[in-house]
Parts: C-alpha cells; structure tokens; sequence
C-alpha cells in the first residue's frame, strides 16, 4: 500500500512538473476577467463590432503569428467619415450574402486595446469559440502559458 502511494505521489508530481515545463499558446483576453484560448500560429482571429461613427458592421480578420497578431483583411459595409476609402488594396466581395468593401492590410500588433461599449457589440471568434464584450475596455495578446495555468483555467474557469 506505501509503495503504490509512493508510486501515485511520484507520478503526481512528475505530471506537475511536466505541466509547468510546457508552455501553451494561447490568445489571451484581459479585461474585467482574463479568458484564455489555446491557438497555434496560423489560426484566423476575428474581431466584429459596430462601428460607432457610422452604425455599420466591420470586421476585423488577423492571423497569429508567433506572438503577434497581424491584421490581414478588414470587412465593411461603408466607405464613410473615418473609414479608409482611398487604399488600392480594396475589392468589393460578396460574403454569406451580404456585400462587402474588403480591404487587404498587412500590419502586425503585438498587442491590441480595444475599448467597448454596448453601441459597438464585440464579438472576438477563433477556433469556435464566440467571446462577447459590452463595456469597458479589453486587452488582446498572444501569450504561452504553463500549460498547468492553461489547465487549470479550462477545468476550473481561473480568471
């Protein structure tokens, strides 16, 4: 009975170890609550809300690249005050639907702050999973994390 405790113990404190050893990308949204996301480099981000000037949809779409989120198409549905019209890099595409200005962009943050409010609707989606925020202000980031941390706040919903 002593050895096969000794054995679980052991075995226990190997798979700690291991845990703490090995990290986990994540997408990482820090605000009111911290909500983690596992994700691999490559994974398409997208960020959706309303924009507050004009009250149209738009859609931002990033990859993850290393640590980084690197914006590569923007969606909407107007051309109006503070919306980009004059880029060469615009086409007009038809999306489940609905008609689009696209606009390819190739820019890289390590992190965004995005600040929002319930006019706006923010909506953050990546591999399936839908994160809604209403009020306040948020952070987005590309992180690893001990993949125990990771764990943990999946199993026991640590924010």
């Amino acid at each position: 009975m002593k050895d096969k405790a000794i054995t679980v113990l052991s075995a226990l404190l190997i798979v700690i170890l291991l845990s703490s050893a090995i990290p986990v990308k994540v997408l990482m949204v820090e605000g009111k609550n911290t909500t983690v996301i596992a994700v691999k480099d490559g994974d398409e981000v997208k960020i959706s809300f309303i924009h507050s000037v004009e009250l149209c949809p738009w859609v931002e779409i990033y990859v993850i690249e290393g640590n980084n989120l690197t914006l590569v198409k923007t969606l909407t549905q107007s051309a109006g005050w503070g919306l980009p019209s004059t880029e060469n890099n615009f086409s007009f595409q038809e999306i489940d639907g609905q008609k689009w200005m696209v606009y390819e962009i190739h820019r890289t943050f390590s992190s965004l702050k995005i600040s929002t409010s319930p006019i706006n609707n923010y909506t953050i989606s990546v591999n399936g999973k839908v994160l809604k925020f209403s009020n306040g202000f948020i952070t987005v980031s590309i992180k690893n994390i001990p993949c125990g941390e990771f764990l943990i706040r999946e199993v026991l919903g640590w924010t």
